[in-house]
């Protein structure tokens, strides 16, 4: 939840710096916030690892483990839907500015008419994520979260198709369904990729979201700028994002059955021992 929250509040908390300063005004309080998260880390986040079972800081020996996760396919499968999925709602956010400004016409003190109920969105698919877990199995909540996500894709296609000007509140409803999809299935791809690696949740998380936030990077800096010139073409985006999502998150499913599946080769079928 809070993966997702806080980049649709950081747009909110920059145009409220706008407000009263410069745009490097947003550098220095990225600076003061970082020395404050420095110092509480170190002051009040004890590690919590057992000694035993941390990996040494060793470039060899962390590259080692990276390498075996990142040639598992369902590891990649799990965390390329998951970026994908992200992917429709972060295209919004690194094109608030070009959304709100120039294709819903308000100011820069208005940021949170956007993104207030893209929170709420978030938040609502993180509280029902976690009142269904254990009630519900985690594929059947992923569906659901992918439904939900193309509904709202399908609306936000539809109406931009139809409608020559946007509205604040039909464009901006969509993306908090979006939201409310994401926010359904991100945890079930998190908990299957942790998973995978239950003595390395760690180093596997770490790589879920190095992948993701290079995805990031990508839509910020050649996806956003391509496709922000209309409320359409960012749906359109959007769209073929949860589209993929889901394309590869049935695909992860399948290759997960298909292995459950295969037989034990000899070769690496062991006797039962004593100790076993």
């Amino acid at each position: 939840m809070i993966f997702g929250i806080a980049p649709a509040i950081a747009p909110v908390i920059g145009g409220l710096i706008l407000g009263w300063s410069h745009w490097r005004g947003i550098f220095w309080f990225l600076a003061l916030f970082s020395l404050m998260l420095l110092v509480i880390v170190v002051a009040w986040l004890p590690e919590s690892h057992p000694p035993e079972k941390r990996l040494p800081l060793h470039v060899p020996t962390l590259a080692s483990v990276y390498r075996t996760i990142l040639s598992d396919g369902r590891f990649r499968l799990l965390a390329l839907a998951g970026t994908a999925n992200f992917g429709a709602l972060f295209l919004y956010i690194a094109s608030a500015p070009a959304f709100v400004l120039d294709i819903l016409k308000l100011n820069e003190q208005q940021f949170v008419v956007f993104f207030a109920p893209t929170i709420g969105g978030m938040i609502t698919g993180a509280f029902i994520s976690g009142r269904a877990a254990g009630r519900m199995r985690g594929e059947r909540l992923a569906n659901i979260g992918f439904l939900v996500g193309g509904i709202a894709t399908a609306w936000n296609i539809g109406y931009h198709a139809l409608v020559a000007q946007p509205s604040v509140v039909f464009s901006i409803l969509p993306t908090a369904l979006i939201a409310l999809g994401i926010a359904l299935v991100f945890p079930i791809l998190t908990i299957s990729i942790l998973d995978l690696y239950p003595n390395q949740r760690g180093s596997a998380s770490s790589m879920q979201a190095f992948v993701g936030l290079l995805s990031n990077a990508a839509i910020a800096g050649v996806v956003s700028p391509w496709l922000s010139d209309s409320a359409l073409h960012l749906a359109l985006g959007a769209g073929c994002f949860t589209a993929t999502g889901w394309l590869l998150w049935r695909w992860s499913v399948v290759h997960n059955r298909q292995r459950c599946a295969d037989p034990v080769p000899e070769s690496l079928a062991l006797e039962p021992t004593d100790e076993m």
